[in-house]
């Protein structure tokens, strides 16, 4: 801005990159400018050579020939730079505050506070500065993306009726896209797996679903079972088909209710009950069935098969007496009210989205939408990204930029409606910022 003044006022014309003295005197008066609006009592109490200021009898502040305010000490004699030794005064509540602060933490690779608090006191000194330098840090786009938190969780809701209810199997069913798997082909080399589709359709096409949080906790059941059965491992196809089949039987073969160490009581409940009335992993029969023996053919008759269709639905209505009784009540000891109710998540808002990926990978999104339950929490949002638009749970998206103050919203309107007064905001506070220099 100097330049471009200079270069009005004066035929000798400024070009070229800044110059160290062009840099120097836009910082002096940066500086100057900042103190003048936020310590006007100390600069009088300077002037008029009075102590009665607590700031300055407690900094033992001066003022030195370019007029700033500098703050003295008992160190005079250290070998370390005159500018450590007596820093600028730096209000803390100023814009101009805020540059240093993010000026020294990216010149120190986004270092923690402890880093950045002691390279600002090589040179300022900002009252409070711990305080000061861990706000402005927060909302750091770059670090945010590294080690920032996602949006808090609500309390759990009230369980649907669709997972209270009795209902036949598969009344209720998802799927859930987990990726390819790495085989071994006859020619000795690798190959990654297909699911039927081509993998780009289905992609796009699950975007556009709601996410299941039932089948992608089996999903991450099945990942591990995988990973600890192979570990490195290369399998052909039939190989893994084999595997993933045996890992099938045995999460059907979980158990829902309490294991007892008593033999005499019942054994726990599992899904291959709902089916089967048994655990997949047992004999349907008794082990002294013999079914060789011609005896035992000729005595499966019309009436047999009849009394074995009774019992095994007497077995399946005894699994659901029993799932009601145990299952049902043993729900209540898992309800944990451990959520954050307090939400600042606001549509317009940058996020990251949770993959397993390296997190510097992860997609970007702005939220569109938030789904609200009926207790008038939000626990889910609809985002568009690159790819298009998409739903996820809150727990899974990372915010970027804390634009919850700036963006406006109610659960009553959950579209973009404020992003054009936003803007507009914003290119009045620059032309606020630059007046005074047009007025130079």
């Amino acid at each position: 801005m100097y330049q471009f003044i200079n270069n009005c006022r004066n035929n000798d014309k400024l070009t070229g990159n800044l110059s160290v003295n062009e840099i120097q005197t836009a910082l002096t008066s940066w500086i100057r400018d900042s103190q003048l609006r936020k310590y006007p009592d100390v600069i009088e109490s300077l002037n008029n050579k009075s102590e009665k200021n607590a700031l300055v009898k407690q900094l033992r502040l001066y003022m030195d020939k370019m007029n700033i305010i500098r703050c003295g000490g008992r160190i005079n004699n250290a070998p370390i730079d005159e500018s450590a030794k007596f820093p600028v005064l730096i209000p803390k509540k100023d814009r101009f505050c805020k540059f240093i602060v993010m000026d020294a933490h990216a010149k120190n690779f986004h270092s923690g506070l402890e880093s950045t608090v002691t390279f600002i006191r090589q040179s300022y000194w900002i009252p409070s500065i711990r305080q000061c330098v861990k706000s402005i840090l927060r909302n750091c786009v770059t670090c945010r993306k590294i080690t920032g938190r996602p949006y808090h969780t609500p309390d759990p809701p009230p369980l649907p009726s669709n997972r209270l209810n009795d209902s036949p199997p598969f009344t209720v069913t998802g799927v859930d896209f987990t990726g390819a798997l790495n085989v071994r082909t006859k020619s000795n080399s690798i190959r990654a797996t297909q699911h039927i589709w081509n993998p780009v359709e289905i992609y796009s096409e699950a975007c556009t679903m709601v996410y299941g949080g039932w089948w992608e906790r089996l999903i991450g059941l099945t990942k591990n079972c995988i990973k600890k059965v192979l570990g490195r491992a290369l399998v052909t196809f039939r190989v893994l088909e084999t595997i993933v089949i045996e890992i099938e039987a045995i999460l059907n073969d979980r158990p829902l209710t309490h294991v007892s160490t008593d033999l005499t009581d019942d054994e726990p409940l599992t899904p291959s009950h709902l089916l089967y009335g048994r655990r997949v992993k047992t004999l349907p029969y008794s082990g002294t069935i013999n079914f060789s023996s011609e005896e035992n053919v000729q005595n499966l008759t019309h009436y047999t098969a009849n009394r074995q269709s009774s019992v095994q639905k007497r077995i399946i209505h005894d699994f659901w007496n029993r799932w009601r009784r145990e299952y049902l009540t043993s729900l209540r000891e898992q309800h944990r009210n451990t959520g954050i109710n307090t939400q600042i998540i606001k549509v317009g808002d940058i996020v990251q989205i949770h993959d397993d990926t390296p997190r510097t990978v992860w997609n970007i999104a702005i939220i569109v939408k938030l789904v609200y339950g009926r207790d008038g929490l939000c626990r889910s949002a609809t985002l568009r990204t690159k790819n298009g638009t998409t739903s996820r749970v809150i727990s899974k998206l990372y915010p970027l930029e804390l634009l919850s103050t700036d963006i406006p919203c109610d659960s009553s309107d959950n579209t973009i409606t404020s992003t054009r007064k936003a803007k507009t905001d914003a290119k009045e506070k620059i032309k606020s910022w630059i007046q005074p220099f047009r007025k130079a």
